[in-house]
């Protein structure tokens, strides 16, 4: 889950920023430390933000861009982040836009005299470094640190000067990503002016809300199904064709040219969202061995006896998305490597058979963990299914294990869920190869993947991309 905080100084993005941290289990990234730990590492973009910031300059705004964008290739990011005060202006949110996502912008709504009231309380012993402030931590003795005595003095940056600039500058740069945002059908309004607990509790009330929101009509799903026929019967078609000496670059291509001839599209083709910021150069995903998702297909790569291989493969139909993925393995398979695939399958279909009205979402995750843990296999974690439909990837989350943090979300007739169980033979961590896309276990372990796309109906649910055995 990826989440963007918006709101003027003062108004508890660094608080709520830790709240959902913890709740979500994702890490965060604020713009302030971001800029400091490239400058303490004396990192080349780190010495030319300083070269900015020491002449009380603003850092420009493809250098921060650089910057935020160097961060989130880390592996600590996968799952998801947390991003508080970052991007700043449009400029930053169409450039952020080419290659990040947020699944909600959420705007903590403060009014000025607010800001202004919390900002310029704020107080600071200058010797031990404790904060204090006038309203909400006041010290003891005023004026003085409860720590070591020393008188207190106000922050550089909470002067009512200072507060009224930054608020002006809020009002003319910040403001518009509201609008930017709303576009986009993630953006979350909050009133921040209540106490801490109650502004959390509206946040994970609003998220829970916007979740539910993605359900379709039954036309939809009809409209889904025929397209998830038609892409189930393409990869039928790519399995068969991938052998021993296939060059993955043939699959690419036919794989276009199938889905064109029964009047579908590539969903993946030139999709946005990997850590290289650039577009996804390939229409089916194939992945190899220790691979666990989205492999490239170009350059090709020629197949060969002894390969364990997932195709992983999404199509629009219509103006809809559907999404599916199958593992096989080209040879006579090892035990080991049966038994894999064999429970990836298993608890794909155990999974399937409680999605409906009346269980959770929760459900899901807790029923493949169930089935694969008596067969001590890796159940990766920092990628999940998701929901599919208007967007090839949409809310909710759908975690292959039973996640503690995960919103309590009924399931209900039009939610369309892509459920993908991705199962190693080692451990569950992985890591993202250089080129940006491709996932592969830390440990280099085999890995198998399968899924499909459901519907949840009035009486149960309707698979909308038929399995291939």
């Amino acid at each position: 889950m990826n989440i963007i905080l918006i709101g003027t100084q003062g108004c508890g993005k660094g608080t709520q920023a830790i709240k959902l941290s913890e709740y979500f289990n994702i890490p965060t990234i604020t713009m302030g430390e971001v800029l400091r730990e490239e400058i303490e590492k004396g990192t080349a973009l780190g010495k030319l933000a300083a070269s900015y910031m020491n002449k009380g300059m603003l850092v420009p705004d493809d250098l921060v861009g650089s910057i935020i964008r160097k961060k989130l290739q880390r592996d600590e990011y996968g799952l998801g982040v947390i991003l508080d005060g970052y991007p700043r202006n449009i400029v930053q949110a169409e450039e952020f836009d080419t290659y990040f996502q947020p699944d909600y912008a959420i705007l903590l709504e403060i009014s000025d005299e607010e800001a202004i009231k919390r900002v310029t309380g704020r107080r600071v012993c200058l010797k031990c470094g404790e904060n204090f402030h006038t309203l909400y931590r006041p010290s003891k003795e005023p004026g003085r640190c409860d720590r070591c005595g020393t008188k207190l003095k106000v922050r550089e940056d909470s002067t009512p000067e200072v507060v009224k600039t930054r608020l002006e500058v809020y009002h003319l740069q910040t403001e518009p990503l509201i609008g930017f945002y709303e576009k986009k059908g993630v953006f979350i309004r909050i009133d921040g002016e209540r106490s801490i607990s109650e502004v959390y509790e509206d946040i994970i009330s609003k998220i829970k809300e916007h979740e539910l929101r993605h359900q379709k009509t039954k036309q939809e799903v009809e409209i889904m199904a025929q397209g998830g026929a038609r892409l189930a019967k393409v990869l039928a078609r790519l399995r068969g064709i991938a052998k021993p000496g296939a060059e993955t670059a043939e699959l690419e291509r036919r794989a276009q040219e199938w889905l064109k001839e029964l009047g579908a599209e590539p969903a993946f083709l030139n999709y946005r969202a990997g850590r290289s910021g650039s577009p996804y150069p390939c229409s089916v995903c194939v992945s190899l061995n220790q691979e666990i998702v989205h492999g490239l297909s170009v350059p090709s790569r020629v197949l060969k006896s002894g390969d364990l291989v997932s195709l992983d493969f999404g199509a629009k139909y219509k103006g809809l998305y559907t999404d599916m993925a199958i593992t096989f393995y080209l040879g006579r398979a090892p035990k080991e490597v049966k038994r894999l695939i064999k429970i990836t399958y298993d608890s794909l279909r155990r999974a399937i058979r409680v999605v409906r009205p009346g269980n959770n979402l929760s459900d899901i995750g807790k029923t493949i963990e169930s089935c694969v843990a008596k067969h001590k296999l890796g159940i990766v974690r920092d990628l999940v299914g998701h929901g599919v439909g208007y967007a090839v990837h949409e809310p909710p989350r759908v975690p292959n294990y039973d996640d503690p943090t995960l919103a309590k979300i009924p399931l209900e007739p039009g939610m369309c869920l892509a459920i993908e169980p991705m199962l190693t033979l080692g451990d569950f961590k992985i890591k993202t190869l250089e080129d940006g896309w491709t996932v592969v276990t830390k440990d280099g372990s085999l890995s198998a993947h399968a899924e499909v796309t459901v519907a949840v109906t009035e009486k149960g649910h309707r698979i909308l991309t038929p399995f291939i055995d």
